[in-house]
Formats: structure tokens, C-alpha cells, sequence
């Protein structure tokens, strides 16, 4: 399973980025992009899934910018505006009806 991902990092943080892919004996490739000075796509191959793990924690951790992840990009959650309607519909119910309930006890 060799996999390739690129990841966007600028001319600061790249001696970071290379110093972890040296240490994890991961192999890489450098590209300057185009039109852009301060910016390079670095294609990393990945062998194995806990080298996979590991780098994704990495990049995670210090926000870089990864492409090349197929299918696996970002997973967006969808919420119901309904669901959350209903949750607070719900709230206010039940302190309505404890209300209700502690009424009588308060009329002498």
C-alpha cells in the first residue's frame, strides 16, 4: 500500500516538517509551486498505517495543509436544525411542567 500525499508548507515551517520525515525515515519529495516564492508541495509516500497515523497526528498538531487524500478528505457533520429545535422545545416542556406541578403546593 504506498499512498502519496502532498502537504502545502511554507518556507518557515519546512525545516520542521523535514526534520520529522528524516526522523521517520519517510519518503519525500520537494516541489516549489509555481507563482507562489514563500510556499512548497512536499509529496510524501506513505507505507504503512501507523506511519499514516502518525503523520496525520503530525500535520494535525501543526496545521499544515494536506492534499492528494482522495476520498478521504474532510468529513463535514451535518446537524439538523430540527433535532436542536426539538431538543430545546423539550427543555422548555419539562420546566413548564415542573412548574405546573409546584404551583398547587404554593397556593395555600
Amino acid at each position: 500500500m504506498e499512498e502519496k500525499v502532498t502537504v502545502l508548507a511554507k518556507r518557515k515551517t519546512t525545516a520542521f516538517l523535514f526534520d520529522y520525515l528524516m526522523d521517520q525515515k519517510v519518503i519525500f519529495t520537494i516541489s516549489p509551486r509555481p507563482m507562489i516564492n514563500d510556499e512548497f508541495e512536499i509529496d510524501v509516500q506513505i507505507g504503512n498505517i501507523k506511519q499514516a497515523i502518525a503523520l496525520g497526528m503530525f500535520l494535525k498538531e501543526n496545521k499544515y495543509e494536506v492534499f492528494g487524500l482522495g476520498e478521504f478528505n474532510k468529513v463535514k457533520t451535518v446537524t439538523n436544525g430540527n433535532g436542536s429545535n426539538k431538543k430545546s422545545d423539550s427543555k422548555e416542556d419539562l420546566t413548564s411542567k415542573i412548574a405546573e406541578e409546584s404551583a398547587p403546593l404554593l397556593n395555600f
